[in-house]
């Protein structure tokens, strides 16, 4: 199969187009011929080396880590899947998406409606459960709750104001002017835009303050929280704790 690899970390120099063997599968595992693949920050990460102390010296690396495809071969052990079955893929770290092929556990697969194309699909696993974990497990968001959305335009702030909507929350998305005629068609409550309005000068208490971007200062913000209130950050950093 064709894939893209990297055998060390570095620039994007690095990324070689190779044949490689076609995975097998053990008997909890499904392989999926791709049919879209996408490019998230994540890879970037892995590619330069940044991630190393998570990915480790081995060598080659397939980077990528979402998908969307068919499936080819189901494992002995495996009920809910069948071959045909269209899917979305979430490889995690260790097994890459950049490549024909991907072996992937059951847990790591979703059925993929026939509404939903293979390009549409393969962009939704990260930003899907991005924004869930972020706003169900991390933020226990419920019926009524005030939401600030950061990056409202993004992968994660699009799929994070549908979420909210659905939980039944009060949601207020911050945007660019740019990016307002296409934020506005999600319905949020409230729009901002970060080009007029400084941020940190809000007049108003949320019960969860989510920063998809990862830009923003936990001090500087914290005073826009309610009481018992909670801040989540996609990529938390100790200076954005402190500054």
């Amino acid at each position: 199969m064709k894939a893209v690899i990297i055998n060390q970390y570095g620039s994007v120099k690095e990324l070689q187009l190779t044949d490689l063997p076609v995975p097998a599968i053990e008997g909890n595992e499904v392989l999926v011929k791709n049919h879209y693949t996408t490019v998230n920050p994540w890879d970037n990460r892995v590619r330069n080396g940044s991630m190393r102390m998570i990915t480790g010296k081995k060598f080659p690396k397939i980077l990528g880590i979402e998908s969307a495809g068919i499936i080819e071969k189901v494992g002995n052990e495996i009920s809910k899947f069948n071959v045909g079955d269209r899917v979305m893929v979430s490889t995690g770290i260790n097994t890459g998406s950049y490549a024909e092929y991907v072996k992937v556990p059951a847990t790591s697969l979703a059925l993929l409606p026939d509404s939903v194309s293979f390009k549409e699909g393969s962009s939704l696993p990260i930003v899907g459960t991005t924004a869930y974990n972020a706003l169900h497990k991390l933020g226990a968001i419920k019926n009524g709750d005030h939401v600030l959305i950061n990056g409202a335009s993004g992968g994660v702030g699009i799929m994070a104001m549908q979420l909210a909507k659905l939980a039944g929350a009060r949601v207020t998305a911050i945007c660019s002017t740019s990016s307002i005629d296409a934020v506005v068609q999600l319905n949020p409550d409230q729009i901002i835009d970060y080009k007029k309005q400084e941020v940190y000068g809000i007049q108003r208490q949320y019960d969860i303050i989510f920063d998809t971007v990862s830009v923003l200062s936990f001090r500087k913000m914290k005073n826009l929280l309610n009481p018992g209130g909670v801040m989540i950050n996609t990529l938390p950093t100790p200076k954005a704790m402190i500054t």
